[in-house]
């Protein structure tokens, strides 16, 4: 026998050698309640419960959208223009017809 499974053999016998307590039923005014509640639950469509969701989801998309918006024009105002830029920037104006 593995080791590993002593302490769940161990575990399943003293299970069964445990005292079993007596089951305590629910008042008939619980159980209708219950029993309603779950009803109501049930009648109700499910993908409704998905708009909340979806309407949370694109706000954060668009609050995400306008943070990178305005992380990359703070980039790009305050970044000095590169050689590659310039070179392209002189190409263009040499060679435009």
């Amino acid at each position: 026998m593995n080791p590993t499974q002593q302490p769940l053999d161990r575990l399943i016998k003293s299970a069964g050698r445990s005292r079993q307590e007596q089951e305590t039923l629910m008042s008939f005014r619980t159980e209708a309640r219950v029993l309603a509640h779950w009803r109501t639950l049930q009648s109700q469509p499910h993908w409704l419960e998905l708009v909340p969701l979806l309407r949370r989801g694109l706000a954060c998309a668009c609050a995400a959208g306008v943070l990178l918006a305005a992380l990359t024009y703070t980039q790009i105002k305050s970044s000095p223009p590169d050689a590659w830029t310039m070179a392209s920037t002189v190409a263009n104006a040499t060679y435009t017809p």
